[in-house]
């Protein structure tokens, strides 16, 4: 056997700011994916809040878990941050669309399930480093 490295790179561009990285959970915990939503600015940080602040009303939407069928459509901004199809969506996110990946993370196995928030956090990055964020509520 024979191992070959690849000498291109695949680096991940970086940008300084802060990174909100939301992790989900597909079904009953057949499978994990993460949603990505940055990079946040410094003059930004009242937009992390409100993303933020979005997150925590997402995991007391469910409080026993999210059931086949359920999503997040009526949590108060969900629809202004994530573009999930929904004929409702809010268009009116110029301010944040340099920000947003404005889609939600589904199941793969194509019932059309939105996968359900489990936690979240922040990451902070400046000059290509990456440091934790403690988040004060």
């Amino acid at each position: 056997m024979k191992f070959i490295v690849n000498k291109e790179e695949n680096k991940k561009e970086i940008k300084n700011g802060y990174l909100l990285v939301i992790n989900t959970m597909i079904g009953d915990a057949d499978g994990y994916d993460t949603v990505e939503v940055g990079y946040f600015k410094e003059e930004e940080l009242h937009l992390l809040e409100e993303v933020i602040d979005l997150c925590e009303r997402m995991k007391n939407a469910f409080p026993h878990g999210m059931g086949g069928g359920d999503d997040y459509h009526d949590v108060e901004g969900f629809l202004r941050w994530f573009d999930d199809g929904a004929e409702d969506y809010d268009i009116d996110n110029a301010d944040i669309a340099h920000l947003a990946p404005f889609e939600w993370s589904y199941s793969p196995d194509n019932w059309g399930d939105q996968n359900s928030l489990t936690d979240y956090y922040v990451l902070y990055y400046k000059d290509d480093i990456e440091y934790d964020v403690s988040i004060e509520m």
